[in-house]
């Protein structure tokens, strides 16, 4: 009962509600350490030694996040033992990127269901929008810079629950998109009785992580609608995702479907120029990180 009160704004035929709530729950949680870094790095206590710390409270993802920093695309001239040494030579921001993707590796499945998409589209997806989100902000929008790459990275994570129900009404969702000319998120809504922007925003409340990251994940294809503590953040990953998609950076079935609202750049105040150099800044880090991720 809990779980379909979760998803509580939905229609959903009780057959369909079953099978998204036994997805949700396949999906275990980030682990508490992440939770924790997340939180650490948005304050000034933010040393390598309290960010190792943390990450040792979990065996598992200190190794996988060490064996990341030793990865060839980061250029360390000797192997890392620690992460605070790691840290030290690569920064807060950069551990966090790779502590992120650990985390995440073994949560999405090697096909996303309905959306016809591998892991390393999803990941060079995720990816792309995460370092464009960062970028945008580092230049228009400081005061986000610290959440903007977690929030790229969480952004479509209600994908991973209710692809299985979009597999199931895949031609009904392709009818409404190609004959009525609908955006795939309203063809979602219509055709399912929810879409994956509230699947997202459940799982990672669910999750216990801060409330940006929730609030991106339901409003980040309609930033007009969002709370107005967090409206900027997810206009950055709304234009981030748009972006990401018209680079090629993991396009599935529907990629052609999607496009940023112009109101939001000018917003932002996003000049073409802008855009361009973000872009530019941070198309090596999306294929340094997708790289290590699809390996």
């Amino acid at each position: 009962m809990a779980k379909a009160r979760a998803f509580a704004t939905a229609a959903l035929p009780d057959g369909d509600l079953a099978l998204l709530c036994a997805q949700v729950d396949a999906l275990p949680p980030l682990p508490a350490a992440l939770s924790k870094l997340l939180e650490l790095l948005n304050t000034d206590r933010a040393s390598p030694p309290a960010v190792e710390a943390i990450l040792r409270l979990d065996a598992a993802l200190t190794a996988r996040t060490l064996e990341l920093a030793n990865s060839a695309q980061f250029g360390l001239r000797r192997e890392v033992a620690s992460i605070a040494h790691a840290t030290a030579l690569l920064g807060n921001d950069r551990i966090r990127d790779l502590a992120l993707c650990a985390s995440l590796a073994s949560r999405v499945p090697p096909q996303l269901a309905g959306y016809r998409m591998d892991a390393r589209g999803a990941w060079h997806h995720n990816v792309g929008t995460a370092a464009l989100t960062e970028e945008l902000a580092r230049r228009v929008a400081p005061e986000c810079q610290g959440v903007a790459f977690t929030a790229g990275m969480l952004h479509d994570v209600g994908k991973l629950a209710i692809g299985v129900l979009l597999e199931r009404h895949h031609s009904d969702i392709v009818a409404a998109i190609e004959e009525r000319g609908l955006t795939l998120v309203v063809a979602e809504r219509e055709t399912l009785g929810i879409d994956h922007t509230e699947v997202g925003e459940v799982l990672l409340n669910r999750w216990g992580l801060p409330k940006e990251y929730p609030l991106t994940a339901r409003w980040h294809h309609d930033p007009s609608g969002a709370p107005a503590e967090v409206r900027k953040l997810i206009g950055l990953v709304h234009v981030a995702s748009s972006l990401a998609h018209a680079f090629g950076f993991g396009a599935d079935v529907f990629g052609l479907t999607r496009s940023a609202q112009e109101s939001e750049r000018a917003a932002l105040g996003l000049t073409r120029a802008v855009v361009e150099a973000c872009v530019a800044e941070a198309l090596p880090r999306v294929h340094a990180l997708s790289s290590l991720v699809a390996a």
